[in-house]
């Protein structure tokens, strides 16, 4: 009897566990394993050659930055800086579009990084450059950083500009932080327990080597404490895209698919964890395909807790029907 519901016990673990992974790996292809990090604020899968990353830019920890008494969030600045000074914006909803090379190659020639956005942080929340404006530095406006290292610019778009610290915090200093545009990874601040500085680095603000996602070795850039914070004269590999408008997302398929998928065949859902901008130059995004990008993700989500439900259902009714067969 008792190896009768262990054996249960395990089937049913086996079955959640495969739907599981399969709701969260739908199709054949699966993206490199740094991806795994990203929050359910992001919605993310394979297409063809690039990783495609949809994203609304409001980030899921507090900030001065949203609305005082009506946004559950709000928090007043408690950081360290004394010189901090709010800017008039505050935090909006975005629809935010990445497509980022999912195998990334050196460049022959590197590309400058844009104002606005250069790269998505695990969180959903856009990266951007050292700059405040055109070949403007951040020596003023840096002072508008909330205490967890960002804030929005006049379109309502917050961004980090500088290390992340809703994320160090929570994940760790030597912790994935997100990727740039030509999809090579950046890091936190310290690397084997050291913290890294602008002299470890090249002037792309990034080095070759292991990682915890990457033990072969990659290209990898790391945020530092003085600028460029980020990125350094450029794009280390070719940028990939950034539109304001989001494409339809692929139907998830079984992980049985064929050997040769299509090129919308993975779907990833992963589970949260948790001076005035003069970026003048960035479109402003529809509210409502922002909207329609929630509605999507909680329906996945839905879908695959019925998924695992149902699991478990069958499990149990498979160790009824053991026990009765046994007595």
């Amino acid at each position: 009897m008792r190896t009768t519901q262990l054996a249960s016990i395990i089937i049913i673990a086996a079955i959640a566990c495969a739907l599981g992974v399969s709701s969260r790996f739908a199709g054949a292809q699966t993206p490199p394993s740094g991806y795994a990090h990203f929050t359910s604020a992001a919605s993310l899968w394979v297409d063809g050659s690039n990783i495609v990353i949809q994203a609304n830019a409001v980030p899921a920890h507090k900030s001065p930055y949203f609305t005082p008494i009506t946004n559950p969030q709000y928090e007043a600045y408690n950081g360290t800086n004394p010189n901090y000074a709010q800017n008039p914006n505050h935090i909006g909803s975005q629809t935010i579009e990445f497509r980022i090379p999912a195998n990334p190659q050196v460049a022959v020639t590197h590309a400058a990084t844009p104002l606005g956005p250069i790269g998505v942080a695990v969180n959903g929340v856009p990266l951007f450059n050292q700059y405040a404006g055109p070949n403007q530095p951040l020596t003023n406006e840096i002072n508008s950083f909330d205490q967890y290292g960002g804030h929005p610019q006049q379109t309502s778009m917050y961004h980090y500009h500088a290390e992340p610290y809703a994320l160090t915090t929570v994940n760790g200093s030597d912790s994935l932080i997100g990727y740039l545009l030509d999809g090579f990874p950046v890091y936190g601040p310290k690397e084997n327990g050291i913290t890294i500085t602008n002299a470890d680095l090249d002037q792309y603000h990034g080095h070759f080597g292991p990682t915890a996602d990457y033990s072969g070795g990659i290209y990898h850039y790391h945020i530092t404490a003085a600028s460029p914070y980020i990125n350094g004269t450029g794009f280390y590999g070719t940028a990939g895209t950034i539109t304001y408008t989001l494409s339809a997302s692929p139907t998830p398929t079984a992980t049985t698919a064929a050997a040769t998928p299509t090129a919308t065949s993975t779907v990833i859902y992963v589970p949260g964890v948790g001076g005035i901008a003069q970026e003048s130059d960035l479109p402003q995004a529809p509210a409502q395909s922002s909207t329609a990008l929630r509605s999507r993700v909680t329906q996945r989500e839905t879908l695959a807790a019925a998924v695992v439900v149902a699991s478990i259902i069958c499990g149990s009714w498979f160790a009824l029907r053991c026990r009765n067969k046994q007595t």
